[in-house]
């Protein structure tokens, strides 16, 4: 790769340091960034694309724009992700074959622009490995409990632009994570909108504030339920503790203390709490048995798991 002359460059404009190819035969400007490229690289992906190209953008005194020989095009995305693409669709290979999990924020990008530009292969293996974190299967969500896998990097932040960003490609099996990993976001935050990685500012749109806000009242209701069903369970018929009674006295004295303390505990993220399993422990190591303790566990995931097939009618993703 070479960087343009200088006396054919655009005032302002910059070249990527990475995407400009020397003997590429289009430029692309994203904001003030120029990437220089194959058009047939592009193309073969993407009839979106090779209608683009096809089209030369005259300047306003009627001629075609052009920068070291090359007609240029100028494009609304960011910088950012117009790099991404590029990478996407030059080192696929590479980029999504890595032994790294990727950043949240890079696979977002690919999908922006996967759907814009209808570049199908690179907007679903993005989705697939988003899908390892935002899935609406209950099994796979809970064994990372929303964070990251082998595959991708997220942080608690991502969660407004994944709501968007699922809405977008009409992804819905996807939202029912992305909606309630934004629990974790104070009320500031959900209103104020987060950065993305190229400093966009994400935000939720006034409806899906709404449904958000309104979903995280009925959550704090259920992990009031959760705790209240928790400890309340008969005895799984190979209990080794010394008695019923002592279980019983046990179990109550416990749910005394989870009640006492609801004030501090309860929490609009009742699948995401760990203060159930705590609890199990605690119990344990008071003297429960191992049998009852596994019953409690068992017991425990049912509960969130059914709270987890109410998700789509608390965000009113049914609708």
């Amino acid at each position: 790769m070479a960087t343009p002359d200088s006396s054919t460059a655009l005032d302002g404009v910059q070249p990527d340091p990475d995407m400009w190819f020397e003997d590429g035969n289009v430029i692309v400007i994203a904001q003030q960034t120029a990437f220089r490229f194959h058009r047939g690289a592009l193309s073969r992906h993407s009839e979106a694309f090779r209608g683009l190209f096809s089209v030369p953008q005259p300047t306003s005194s009627g001629s075609v724009q052009t920068m070291d020989g090359c007609p240029v095009i100028h494009v609304t995305d960011t910088a950012y992700d117009f790099r991404h693409l590029l990478r996407a669709v030059y080192d696929g290979a590479s980029v999504f074959s890595g032994v790294e999990p990727m950043e949240f924020g890079a696979l977002a990008s690919i999908v922006r622009m996967g759907h814009k530009y209808q570049v199908d292969a690179i907007l679903d293996e993005a989705l697939r490995r988003l899908n390892t974190v935002y899935t609406s299967d209950f099994a796979t969500w809970d064994e990372n409990e929303g964070g990251s896998t082998a595959l991708i990097t997220v942080r608690v932040a991502d969660g407004i632009e994944a709501v968007n960003l699922f809405l977008l490609v009409g992804r819905k099996d996807m939202l029912v994570a992305a909606f309630y990993m934004c629990g974790l976001l104070d009320v500031d935050h959900l209103i104020d909108g987060i950065p993305r990685a190229d400093g966009t500012l994400e935000r939720l749109s006034t409806y899906d504030l709404q449904r958000c806000l309104t979903a995280q009242m009925a959550l704090v209701k259920h992990d009031a339920r959760i705790l209240a069903e928790l400890l309340h369970t008969d005895a799984p018929a190979d209990c080794t503790c010394p008695s019923k009674d002592f279980r019983r006295t046990l179990l109550d004295a416990r749910h005394a203390d989870v009640v006492s303390a609801l004030h501090d505990i309860l929490d609009p993220l009742p699948i995401h709490s760990t203060y159930g399993v705590e609890t199990i422990d605690d119990l344990e190591a008071e003297g429960l048995c191992d049998t009852c303790g596994e019953a409690l566990r068992a017991h425990h995931t049912a509960l969130r798991r059914d709270l987890w097939g109410r998700l789509p009618a608390f965000f009113r993703l049914l609708e």
